[in-house]
């Protein structure tokens, strides 16, 4: 399972968190441009709106809190898992 963020204002928004989060954290990303082909990834009972970026998730949870409050500073929101 995954660490699902959506509702970036911008594309580049997404791209930006999503790098963030794999250089300070080193978790592997992956975004969606499109909602319809995030929700096809098999990640219900969410409503995603696009653009969505997938982080993963590793046995080191400490910094998934930080993550959850870190992508309010690119402008999106935190989905769930």
């Amino acid at each position: 399972m995954a660490l699902i963020f959506h509702q970036f204002t911008s594309l580049a928004n997404a791209a930006s968190f999503a790098a963030c989060a794999k250089e300070t954290y080193g978790r592997n990303c992956v975004i969606y441009t499109d909602a319809e082909e995030a929700a096809n990834a098999d990640f219900f009972p969410f409503t995603l709106v696009a653009p969505v970026v997938l982080v993963e998730r590793t046995e080191d949870d400490d910094d998934e809190g930080l993550l959850m409050n870190l992508v309010t500073n690119f402008q999106g929101s935190f989905a769930g898992t």
